[in-house]
């Protein structure tokens, strides 16, 4: 299974859920924003979240504002 992360490709060799890849290329998974097919998860949802074939993952620094 391929997917896209911050535009690289990389291949899967079994499923896995989003706070799990997370940890395993970044270590930490502390300020950071994630969109996976142009669709915000919310970090809680990230540990439920299963990653599928050709999903596309947009990591991102969260900034605070208003």
């Amino acid at each position: 299974m391929k997917i896209n992360i911050n535009d690289n490709i990389i291949e899967l060799l079994s499923p896995i859920f989003l706070s799990e890849l997370i940890v395993q290329q970044y270590g930490n998974i502390n300020g950071i924003a994630i969109a996976v097919n142009q669709k915000i998860i919310p970090n809680c949802k990230w540990a439920n979240y299963l990653i599928q074939d050709k999903d596309n993952i947009i990591i991102f620094q969260a900034i605070a504002g208003g």
